[in-house]
């Protein structure tokens, strides 16, 4: 037996590069040095992880992906024969004009955005809203709730407005 090493629960490279050198040298050992190990680490490490880039190059790839009407529409790369075209959208609305006027036409499309504010004032019912409007046009969202606030029952009431 191999002691229940690494050997025998590291099934991907992510499992890999979540050990340490001296724990990859310990499970492997006597079949490479620790800077073996190392370099082991590295390259895998270099094969697998995305190169690393700014919140500006993430926008901005982003920005050029939206503009050439890369961003999939629903039956894209399912077989479907000729899926809908969708309006480019730059901006979501949020249903409150002189907030969308404020914000040039909306929350920015592909960008993460944080909401603030004293307690009380709206921001998760806002949150909500936005999820509902992104899934109304056919798009995702992502709602990161920090506080625990959020009520799938509430969502659905907003939904069905």
């Amino acid at each position: 037996a191999d002691g229940g090493g690494a050997c025998s629960t590291t099934a991907t490279a992510g499992h890999l590069l979540k050990m340490s050198p001296a724990s990859l040298l310990w499970s492997l050992d006597p079949l490479l040095t620790h800077s073996e190990c190392e370099e082991l680490l590295r390259r895998v490490c270099a094969c697998c992880a995305p190169e690393p880039s700014t919140a500006l190059e993430l926008l901005r790839r982003t920005e050029e992906s939206v503009g050439e009407g890369r961003v999939p529409s629903d039956g894209q790369g399912m077989g479907l024969s000729s899926p809908p075209r969708r309006r480019i959208m730059r901006h979501l609305p949020s249903g409150i004009p002189s907030l969308d006027r404020c914000l040039r036409g909306g929350f920015r499309v592909g960008t993460i955005t944080e909401l603030v504010g004293r307690a009380g004032v709206g921001k998760t019912q806002l949150a909500m809203q936005l999820c509902v409007a992104a899934a109304a046009i056919g798009r995702g969202s992502v709602f990161i709730d920090t506080e625990r606030k959020l009520s799938v029952r509430r969502l659905g009431e907003i939904a069905a407005e």
